[in-house]
């Protein structure tokens, strides 16, 4: 069976479908990914000044995020046996 491949738009480079983000469909891992690392330095003050003001709100979210995570793998590994 043929592997899919895919053009990326950016460097010209056929690869694999795998090494395509399905956000940025046309732009290869190593294209965005250099390409976030260009823009964040651009863009620090920015980044930082941003993240200052909603710190409290991420973190929240992160919490919740992580302990849904948690309580899933525990239902997952300990499952509740009903003898009835």
């Amino acid at each position: 069976m043929q592997e899919k491949t895919k053009k990326c738009n950016d460097c010209g480079v056929e690869q694999s479908v795998e090494n395509f983000y399905k956000s940025k469909p046309n732009e290869c891992k190593s294209c965005a990914s250099k390409f976030n690392k260009k823009y964040y330095k651009a863009n620090k003050e920015r980044w930082l000044i941003n993240y200052q003001l909603n710190r409290e709100e991420l973190n929240e979210k992160s919490r919740l995020r992580y302990h849904n995570v948690v309580k899933v793998k525990k239902a997952k590994t300990n499952p509740k046996t009903n003898n009835i």
